[in-house]
């Protein structure tokens, strides 16, 4: 599927995706319902920034044209790990707020970026996209404010799921490496985010456990 509406939110003050938060909210739902249907979207980025071409990415979609971001190489991160966004296998998680939540010392984007990539019965992984927004409101604007730092990210595995959790972005460079999950009283994980300046993933990746318990032993 093919948007082209999307992009007049560059090009229009009174588009009703003007604001960050709405073209986000819009993006995703184009994306979905496109990927839900097992197609792929692309959407017009005409006037965009790197900022719209990376928030496609993680909604799974690809972006006509793309721009670049000055942090990383978004799409030599996506050569290397586009399939965690790009598998028709990843779809948006209905109600993230039930599984993920996350700290930070300012707002973050994250939470209708969430999806859930099912390999398996037995196996599957959750996506949590991180952006720290810019200083405006409207999508125009990309100002850096400072560097996302002291982020912090819980997830709630399913009982009988061991998790490991992983660190993937483009900054500075293509990057995969393992995070430490430290389990809190609650059931649920915690990883400590790197500081980052623009876009970076955290990876639940969940597996049944043969003995039928969770990560804290059996309930």
């Amino acid at each position: 599927m093919m948007e082209e509406n999307l992009a007049q939110a560059f090009h229009s003050a009174t588009n009703p995706h003007r604001r960050w938060l709405d073209f986000i909210v819009y993006l995703r739902h184009s994306s979905d319902l496109a990927r839900s249907h097992g197609a792929q979207h692309t959407f017009i980025n005409n006037g965009g920034n790197w900022y719209s071409t990376a928030l496609g990415y993680v909604v799974g979609g690809h972006p006509w044209t793309f721009h670049k971001s000055p942090f990383g190489d978004c799409e030599r991160f996506m050569i290397q790990y586009g399939s965690y966004f790009w598998d028709i296998r990843t779809q948006k998680l209905a109600d993230p707020g039930g599984v993920v939540s996350v700290t930070s010392r300012r707002p973050l984007w994250w939470q209708p970026l969430v999806s859930e990539r099912v390999l398996d019965d037995e196996h599957r992984q959750v996506i949590v996209p991180l952006f720290n927004p810019p200083a405006e409101e409207e999508v125009v604007g990309v100002t850096t404010v400072g560097p996302a730092e002291g982020v912090k990210v819980m997830f709630r595995p399913r009982k009988e799921e061991q998790v490991t959790a992983w660190l993937v972005g483009p900054e500075p460079v293509s990057h995969r490496r393992k995070l430490a999950a430290v389990p809190l009283r609650d059931r649920r994980l915690e990883v400590v985010v790197p500081r980052f300046w623009g876009w970076t993933n955290i990876v639940f990746d969940c597996r049944k456990n043969p003995s039928g318990d969770n990560v804290f032993g059996t309930d």
